[in-house]
């Protein structure tokens, strides 16, 4: 489910470093995709 992957690509950016601020799908203008605003 793409609830899923989300979570798995933010823990992926979390084990490189980065500071997740926020996260948001991007539906109903694009199924199935996020947008995550990070820092160093």
């Amino acid at each position: 489910s793409p609830s899923k992957i989300y979570q798995e690509e933010i823990k992926k950016l979390k084990n490189a470093g980065f500071e997740i601020l926020d996260w948001k799908t991007l539906d109903p203008l694009e199924k199935a995709h996020a947008f995550v605003v990070a820092r160093m």
